[in-house]
């Protein structure tokens, strides 16, 4: 079907090889789109398609907004979006850490003696609770409880769909033109429906183990390149117990189509500072720390100009800012919750958390 010029407007030539990249599994012996995954993928094209888009077959950063505000664009990646932190990445921020502040360690006989006060607190507690609940029934009206998140986000303002719209756009815009083609938006869908087909219980996050494990495993419906597997191997060089959001896999997915157009002939592994910080600065790692990516350097070409190893530098500044975003997140849920916390701290708490924090867009 795809060979036979029956396919409707929304086709061209570009299109339909972009098809084939995007679906290309070496583990898979047949390269041919079947009929249920070009369904999906044509879904996906349906969606990326605008009638009125100001260059066809490419998409500008408002029109990629208005896609995405599409009443048939999938409820549970826009869930996976509502989690993304509209956190603002600055030098201050990223200074911020959890810290233990324990002052004085218990004997062992103390904790046995804690563990069992605890127990008999929890014992009389759940009477309490018990005679509460039963005078509740017997005695008033039933009452709602506010509903209140599991666990609070890195940031805290509000969801605002064009922010986060703009963030992913300046990823998946590989060459910064501004406008993505079917390929990039493709790989944008593919990642994203894959991270909340993974993620079962909605909490818009994944530990780095887990996603290193599912996208390089995958096999299921629908297809997906040999090569977006590939790249998620990445996720096995970094803590596997930190949580990763759907924007930081996005990431870390895309970032090898955006440094090809930087990297040389002779030696691809390497770029020059100026080259990684734009690049950082496209992905919202602009402000990790010379500390952190002085640990990448690899010496000094013929001009005695410093080179740098991209991918050490990028996974080192993917950690800083998934550190980053785990001790926010923390912050957020002890303040919004009044916590106690008497064996955690947090340091040099990042400004824009604080309650008279400034706007920053």
């Amino acid at each position: 079907m795809l060979d036979d010029n029956m396919l409707p407007a929304r086709y061209n030539q570009e299109i339909v090889n972009q098809m084939f990249v995007l679906t290309q599994d070496h583990d898979v012996k047949s390269s041919d789109l079947i009929s249920k995954l070009f369904i999906y993928y044509d879904f996906a094209l349906r969606l990326f398609s605008m009638p009125n888009a100001t260059n066809l077959w490419h998409l500008n950063q408002p029109e990629f907004a208005q896609v995405l505000a599409k009443p048939l664009f999938p409820n549970k990646i826009m869930n996976e979006m509502k989690h993304i932190p509209m956190s603002n990445y600055t030098a201050a921020a990223y200074q911020m850490y959890t810290y233990m502040n324990i002052k004085n360690f218990a004997t062992e006989d103390d904790y046995l003696f804690k563990f069992a006060e605890k127990k008999s607190t929890k014992l009389s507690g759940n009477l309490k609770k018990s005679t509460l609940s039963t005078r509740t029934r017997t005695n008033k009206q039933s009452v709602v409880p506010k509903q209140i998140p599991y666990y609070n986000l890195a940031s805290n303002v509000s969801f605002f769909l064009n922010f986060t719209a703009g963030r992913i756009f300046d990823v998946i815009d590989t060459n910064s033109n501004g406008e993505i083609d079917w390929y990039d938006f493709g790989t944008f869908f593919q990642t994203a429906f894959l991270f909340q087909k993974f993620d079962v219980q909605g909490k818009g996050k994944l530990v780095a183990g887990d996603v290193y494990e599912k996208y390089i495993d995958y096999g299921d419906f629908p297809r997906v390149s040999s090569n977006l597997k590939a790249r998620a191997k990445r996720f096995n060089t970094i803590n596997q117990d930190t949580y990763v959001d759907m924007f930081n896999v996005l990431v870390a997915l895309k970032i090898d189509d955006i440094v090809a157009l930087y990297v040389r002939k002779t030696d691809k592994s390497t770029l020059y500072e100026v080259e990684l910080k734009r690049i950082f600065n496209k992905v919202t790692f602009g402000k990790v720390s010379d500390g952190v990516l002085n640990g990448c350097l690899r010496g000094l070409d013929a001009n005695n100009i410093p080179m740098y190893d991209w991918e050490c530098a990028f996974m080192a500044g993917l950690q800083v800012n998934i550190n980053y975003i785990e001790s926010a997140a923390s912050y957020n849920t002890q303040v919004a919750n009044n916590l106690t916390l008497t064996n955690t701290a947090f340091y040099n708490v990042d400004p824009t958390l604080l309650p008279v924090a400034p706007a920053f867009f």
